[in-house]
């Protein structure tokens, strides 16, 4: 099927007839179009690409007057060339140091590097945008947050959208309908949200720095746990926010239940990367679960490091790590698990919304029950303490038999998440919009996607206008309706 756009000028006005055909070869008259009334001619095919040719009227004819450049389905391929996409990212300083400021800033910086214009805005400064001349608005976080940015109904919207859950209230859908382009981490959230009628772009996972996040030598390893007096342990390490959704209780209440059922012989440690100041009073979940379990050593075989971590440190401190462990009510994502994966280690959560996933090939735990987040109003999940207790089981039983996972396996496992496929994903996803928007400006310029109705009389009604027009133009008498055209030919 061929679109045929022809430029009708009058009065210095360009008017436009568009009829459709599928012969290769035809005549304006065989359409009941008078050559005489039409400056330009164009031809575009929705097959594939021809050679368009423009014409002008002198002395009441179409004569060819140059030949243009092949037209294609999408002929703004090159016209990205050297153009700079503006992001502006939505964020606030508070969340610098989370997952959300990490991949942020990662995602910024590989974006910057390949020509995109970034700045940050926080969420109190939001309508600054009204103001602002920028491509796309990126925002990460909790939906709570975006809200007020989802409000302004922006037409450019680029959510990236971390679910924690596939229930969340049904007033959110209202809302998320109207947001332009849905970015989900993971096939778990894809699914979830198209079980709401929510359309979405194919998930692109955060990602991780692998070249400073990698396995370390057993004889550096060596000497970085006898440094840490973590030698003969066997080391489960929790790397997170002192948070209520990362359910540290739950973490300490299994961990207390392992040592009582599987370490009488004291040789684990749990060490926890995270904040003392948080929702969780830690040394009193530790006391009360020492108490409850009759486990009087627990004090002394937790042990909580509240101090900020370079990206040196992080990986040494994974490193000398036997196990992850993370006891969260939902993640969207959980960075920590490829943080862990990439160095080698295994890890151990709930099995609920990016677990299975990300961690198929390992041990998951069952979930007891969900209740509601009265802050955030998701559905949340509550892992069960007893069986998280058996799994650390089963990790130390391999521990203590030498029956380590292959860490070039991990490694090779968490390269599908590096900070590198997450920057070529956006960048893809980005300049194929900016190829979308800028193809519909141009067919719109253009005029060549149109569809009309095949009936009999619309090239009745052209031919028409066509004998009115002609009277009103001064041409000679011999031009009239009917006398030869112009011969085109569409070369596909």
């Amino acid at each position: 099927m061929f679109h045929l756009v022809v430029y009708k000028k009058a009065s210095g006005e360009i008017r436009r007839v568009i009829t459709r055909t599928k012969q290769t070869d035809l005549r304006l008259t065989d359409l009941g179009l008078s050559p005489v009334l039409y400056d330009t001619l164009r031809v575009v095919s929705s097959l594939g690409s021809i050679n368009p040719t423009e014409w002008m009227v002198e002395k009441g004819t179409l004569i060819k007057i140059k030949e243009q450049a092949p037209l294609v389905l999408n002929p703004t391929d090159n016209a990205l060339e050297g153009k700079k996409t503006k992001l502006v990212f939505i964020g606030d300083k508070l969340t610098d140091n989370t997952g959300f400021g990490t991949q942020y800033s990662i995602l910024a910086e590989g974006l910057r590097r390949r020509g995109y214009e970034i700045q940050q805005v926080g969420y109190p400064e939001i309508n600054k945008l009204l103001d602002m001349s920028f491509d796309y608005v990126l925002a990460l976080s909790d939906f709570n947050s975006v809200k007020t940015l989802l409000d302004l109904n922006l037409k450019n919207v680029l959510y990236w959208f971390a679910l924690e859950s596939a229930n969340w209230p049904e007033d959110w859908n209202a809302t998320l309908k109207t947001v332009p382009h849905i970015v989900p981490l993971l096939p778990f959230g894809q699914s979830a949200l198209s079980a709401k009628g929510l359309s979405t772009h194919e998930a692109i996972p955060h990602g991780v720095p692998l070249d400073t996040l990698r396995p370390i030598p057993l004889r550096q390893r060596a000497v970085l746990r006898r440094e840490q007096k973590v030698d003969s342990n066997f080391v489960v390490s929790y790397l997170g926010t002192n948070v209520q959704r990362k359910c540290i209780d739950a973490l300490i209440e299994s961990y207390a239940k392992f040592v009582k059922k599987y370490d009488d012989a004291g040789r684990s440690l749990l060490l926890l990367k995270t904040k003392l100041k948080g929702h969780y009073d830690i040394p009193a979940l530790i006391k009360k679960a020492a108490d409850t379990h009759g486990v009087p050593a627990l004090d002394r075989m937790i042990r909580v490091i509240d101090r900020e971590l370079d990206r040196v440190q992080l990986n040494d401190f994974i490193n000398i790590s036997d196990l992850g462990f993370n006891a969260t009510s939902g993640e969207g994502f959980c960075v920590p698990i490829i943080e862990y994966l990439a160095c080698g280690i295994p890890f151990l959560m709930g099995n609920h919304t990016s677990a299975p996933d990300l961690l198929s090939q390992f041990p998951l735990v069952d979930i007891e029950s969900t209740y509601a987040d009265d802050r955030f109003r998701w559905s949340r999940y509550k892992i069960n303490t007893n069986h998280a207790a058996d799994c650390l089981g089963e990790y130390l039983n391999r521990w203590k038999q030498n029956q380590a996972y292959s860490k070039q396996t991990l490694r090779d496992y968490a390269s599908r998440f590096s900070a590198q496929r997450m920057v070529d994903a956006w960048d893809v996803l980005i300049q194929d919009l900016e190829q979308e928007r800028l193809d519909k400006q141009y067919l719109n310029k253009a005029s060549t996607i149109i569809e009309l109705s095949e009936k009999v009389d619309e090239n009745a009604r052209f031919f028409e206008i066509g004998q009115e027009r002609l009277k009103s133009i001064d041409t000679p008498e011999n031009d009239t309706p009917g006398v030869p055209g112009v011969k085109w030919v569409a070369v596909t």
